[in-house]
């Protein structure tokens, strides 16, 4: 074999090498430019979620030992209250919705057969 054939085959392999290691680092580099777009809507859903967490954030309750015991009851009792109003209010939603449901003539819809 000669010479100039050895300098022909390692031209070609490194000239191989070198354009597949050119298309590896051009496709890493579009992966990471995904990536940092990713990343600035994930840091955009964190603002948005931080800024929604500050708004609805409750104010500090009073401690239950230096308000007393009678004013921490009447809390209580509220709160039972409501959650038991907001339950019935919910049962009787559920129950209008399965009358209207039982008592619905399929024929009325938008889908009736003629």
């Amino acid at each position: 074999m000669p010479w100039w054939s050895w300098l022909v085959i390692w031209v070609g392999l490194t000239v191989g090498v070198l354009g597949m290691l050119g298309v590896v680092a051009w496709r890493l580099f579009g992966k990471a430019t995904g990536v940092l777009d990713e990343l600035d809507a994930l840091f955009a859903q964190l603002d948005a979620a931080t800024a929604n967490i500050k708004e609805v954030a409750l104010e500090p309750s009073e401690n239950a030992i230096l308000v007393g015991y009678a004013e921490q009851a009447a809390r209580r009792e509220a709160l039972l209250e409501r959650r038991a109003l907001v339950k019935e209010l919910r049962r009787e939603q559920r129950i209008l919705r399965g009358k209207i449901l039982i008592s619905a003539n399929p024929l009325e819809g938008k889908n009736r057969a003629r």
